[in-house]
């Protein structure tokens, strides 16, 4: 009932550049693995989990995704904490439940990301 497994061959590491990658992309950023390239990020996996509560009519699916991200940029840097939750309510445990309670923190994160990082002036 709370056992979730990535498929064969994925990872919370890679989950995690994927969607570090779309957010950096999304702001304009050129996300690549070169380590001569003159800018440069580092992430923390800070939390990347997801929980049941069971109820009387429903159990609530949630899951975390938060990371710290550290950017050097022309000669600056800046870090932020990106935090993304993600809630759904079903009666079964189900791989569809947790992934849509995955799925919700992944957009949760995406929709704070900006915002974040325009607070680090980054």
């Amino acid at each position: 009932m709370g056992d979730i497994a990535l498929p064969a061959g994925d990872s919370v590491v890679q989950r995690t550049q994927a969607l570090l990658k779309d957010a950096l992309e999304h702001r304009g950023y050129h996300v690549t693995q070169d380590a001569a390239a003159p800018n440069s990020a580092s992430v923390s996996i800070d939390q990347f989990w997801a929980w049941f509560t069971p109820g009387f009519a429903s159990v609530a699916f949630e899951a975390r995704v938060y990371c710290t991200l550290t950017i050097h940029k022309g000669g600056q840097g800046g870090t932020v904490v990106i935090k993304g939750d993600g809630l759904n309510r079903g009666q079964i445990a189900s791989d569809e439940n947790w992934a849509l309670a995955y799925d919700r923190a992944f957009t949760d994160f995406l929709q704070k990301f900006g915002p974040e990082m325009d607070k680090a002036g980054l």
